[in-house]
């Protein structure tokens, strides 16, 4: 952009238009003859025309700067005074030549600014996400933390609680069976039959303990 301007300084907008102007007549002019390059040699052997095209922007662009000195005299004759500047015709040419190369570069520059601000802003936007996805991978991780502890806790209170159950039943079969037993002993004591065998040629005789 710089050089951009230092052009506008130096040689000033009619250098510009001068520019605009040669490139323009340039396309026009290059158009018709590549077409007929191409239908008079064929694509392979246009070259033989088209590799002069390169000289009409040069022509254009000096007789503009012809122009544009001549202008500058404020006088009819002076394009054919020995006062002429042609040096400074030779200048502009050359000037005007090298602006489009100039122009091109900007339009890269300004082109690889903007996508360095993609760039930067797609990596700041994935900076955030990275972030944001980091916090919610913890919050998760804690989450699951959570319940992991929750469902181990209920887990261990079911076990307990299992535990606890069986060990209550055990011992209430372990008190219904000694209950049992003592509620025999209990019956023994107050007076159940028992049949007593006395070994002898007599009959068996039954004693009745009270």
């Amino acid at each position: 952009m710089d050089a951009f301007l230092e052009f506008l300084r130096t040689w000033g907008i009619s250098a510009l238009i001068i520019a605009v102007i040669s490139f323009a007549l340039t396309q026009l002019i290059k158009l018709p003859i590549k077409k007929w390059a191409s239908n008079k040699f064929g694509d392979t052997d246009k070259k033989k025309v088209t590799k002069y095209l390169v000289f009409i922007p040069i022509i254009l662009a000096f007789i503009g700067s012809i122009v544009d000195t001549w202008i500058r005299g404020h006088e009819w004759m002076y394009l054919f005074s020995a006062e002429f500047d042609w040096n400074r015709v030779i200048q502009e040419t050359l000037a005007t030549m090298a602006l489009p190369a100039l122009i091109v570069s900007i339009k890269e520059n300004f082109l690889e600014a903007y996508e360095n601000h993609i760039v930067n802003s797609l990596a700041e936007g994935t900076d955030e996400a990275k972030a944001k996805a980091e916090t919610e991978r913890l919050e998760l991780a804690k989450a699951n933390a959570e319940a992991n502890a929750t469902a181990k806790a209920n887990a261990d209170a079911e076990r307990r609680a299992e535990k606890e159950a069986k060990a209550k039943a055990k011992a209430e079969a372990l008190k219904a069976k000694r209950l049992a037993k003592l509620q025999a002993e209990i019956d023994a004591l107050n007076g159940k039959t028992t049949t007593v065998t006395v070994a002898n040629s007599e009959p068996t005789n039954q004693i009745k303990i009270l």
